[in-house]
């Protein structure tokens, strides 16, 4: 309860501002009105009256005046019939535009004297889908297998992808474990009985006992020695997401694992709030920020292309009409630059022409919502628009075998990055890594070999590195890693461990299992200077650890 009051007070403080500014904003239109009446007909003035206005009939109603949001509307069309004609306003067109003004005067009094029209929290927004801050990833696996060399090569494997394991010889072993530490994930043997896997009725109970404690499902997954629809089968009947058959080959293992375990929230999107109304800004920011969204507001266009670069949304909301340029141009300009084409722009508008929703989509906008409009419909319009933002971005940026980021996406980032460094008056480490002897591994145990190897490594840099860490496939063999804040000392440290970890992985080729290593050059903002000399200074490292011998971080602290 205390949260919903907290809420109401939010929306009623942001109210109040609305109308606490109404005198202020009547008295610009009163003066603006009186300086066309008085002086030679100014026609930039009247457009100013009319987007003034406009202003009001679309926030009147959002803030919960409905009557002022009205009254403003009665006008915005009236003066917006004079401009569709390019005429001056007749002697009778004035008079009924002084009659409207004074009705708007009287609506706004009502709005500033009234305490009843509150808005309601409860109605006004939606329940936060996620904290803004991560989860703590549980990393803890329980490992059940009767044959102690299996057993432990898999448990080796999972830590060295820093999952914790505890190791159980039968399923009924694990009974008191799981409800004192409960993990994310069970990998357990599969062997098929008269009436069912071994164990399963064990499973099925702490599957029911975790499920009711802790109110989600508890992932199991399943290692089997045949390959049979009967098995298989008692294995779904057993709760198992997944099969797998000995000897398991590990990067499918740990790709299905990763999905499992994945239970970080997402990033929320980002949503660049475009609106030179501060009221009607705070009011949408407010709505998405409590359905998870992060939201960013510029109210001056000169300001739109700088903060596109820094915050990088996922989609734009924008009002139609701005004080220095429309809505429309803005969009325009925004789609002439390629970076940042595919980010959905939704209009906002209190226009009530049918055609200017298809006009404003054909000059670069995705969707177009009438004001005043209720939060729902906003946080739906948003999430969509962000969702495909994020899916086609993903397909446009990715590795397709890696889920990385691709080579020029990784440059367009480290460009990015060192702009923000530049700014912040930070370090940042790019480091370029390279496996060793990678054309004679595919030679040798064949190509889906080496994309196995490949997939272990990225799993790997994940596992290891912040989530605000870069990580991209830069060629064949080769990747990038952007290492945001890391001074000399720091990347180095935290290379060299990744590079010990991933030798001590074990591989699987049809011959044998195999060790791998990579070579990794690193090269530091300052002394630094830009993405090409850092990009350079990072390959020529990588020459020298690659010509050191195996296994090298080499790092230069000049350029």
């Amino acid at each position: 309860m205390a949260n919903a009051s907290a809420l109401q007070e939010q929306l009623d403080l942001l109210r109040a501002s609305y109308a606490a500014r109404l005198g202020d904003r009547l008295g610009h239109i009163d003066e603006t009105w009186a300086g066309l009446l008085k002086n030679a007909w100014d026609g930039d003035a009247f457009e100013e009256l009319h987007r003034a206005v406009h202003s009001l009939a679309g926030s009147g109603g959002t803030f919960g005046f409905p009557i002022l949001g009205d009254a403003a509307r009665t006008i915005e069309v009236f003066i917006k019939s004079i401009l569709h004609d390019a005429r001056i306003p007749t002697s009778p067109q004035r008079s009924q535009i002084s009659i409207l003004l004074d009705e708007l005067k009287n609506a706004a009094d009502q709005a500033s004297n009234a305490d009843t029209a509150r808005m309601d929290a409860a109605k006004l927004t939606a329940a936060p889908l996620e904290p803004l801050t991560h989860r703590e990833k549980n990393r803890m696996v329980f490992l059940v297998e009767s044959d102690d060399a299996v057993m432990q090569t898999l448990a080796g494997q999972l830590r060295h992808f820093d999952y914790s394991v505890q190791c159980f010889a039968r399923p009924d072993e694990m009974r008191k474990a799981v409800l004192q530490t409960p993990p994310a994930a069970i990998i357990a043997e599969a062997v098929a009985g008269a009436d069912g896997l071994v164990g399963a009725p064990v499973l099925k109970v702490l599957q029911q006992d975790f499920q009711h404690e802790h109110e989600a499902s508890l992932p199991v997954l399943f290692l089997a020695a045949q390959d049979d629809v009967t098995t298989r089968l008692q294995a779904v009947r057993a709760g198992g997401i997944a099969y797998f058959t000995k000897p398991v080959e590990f990067g499918r293992l740990l790709d299905r694992l990763e999905i499992v375990t994945a239970n970080q929230a997402p990033d929320p999107f980002r949503i660049l709030i475009v609106d030179d109304e501060p009221a009607l800004c705070a009011l949408y920011s407010f709505v998405l920020s409590r359905s998870g969204m992060l939201t960013r507001t510029v109210s001056n266009p000169a300001e739109i292309v700088q903060t596109l670069v820094d915050f990088q949304p996922d989609a734009i909301l924008m009002d139609m009409q701005l004080s220095q340029c429309s809505g429309m141009e803005l969009a325009v300009m925004i789609r002439q630059q390629e970076a940042f084409m595919s980010v959905p722009i939704v209009f906002l508008s209190s226009a009530l022409n049918r055609r200017k929703p298809a006009f404003s989509l054909r000059l670069g906008g995705d969707d177009f919502l009438a004001k005043p409009i209720h939060p729902d419909h906003l946080t739906a319009a948003m999430t969509a628009g962000a969702q495909v933002s994020r899916t086609l971005r993903s397909c446009m940026s990715c590795d397709a075998l890696t889920g990385l980021a691709n080579h020029s996406s990784t440059k367009t980032q480290l460009s990015i990055e060192v702009a923000r460094a530049h700014r912040q008056n930070t370090p940042l480490s790019f480091a370029r890594i390279d496996i060793d002897d990678f054309k004679l591994l595919n030679d040798t145990h064949g190509y889906l070999v080496g994309d196995r190897v490949l997939k272990s490594l990225s799993h790997l840099l994940r596992q290891r590195l912040r989530r605000t860490d870069i990580i991209g496939r830069y060629g064949n063999d080769e990747f990038g890693v952007i290492l945001g804040g890391a001074d000399h000392v720091t990347a180095l440290k935290v290379l060299e461990d990744i590079s010990a970890g991933f030798a001590r992985i074990q591989h699987h080729a049809a011959a044998a299992g195999f060790a791998a290593s990579f070579s990794c050059g690193v090269a530091v903002l300052p002394p630094c200077e830009s993405a090409s000399t850092l990009s350079d200074a990072a390959d020529k490292a990588l020459m020298q650890a690659k010509a050191a011998g195996h296994g090298r971080v080499v790092i230069v602290t000049e350029c």
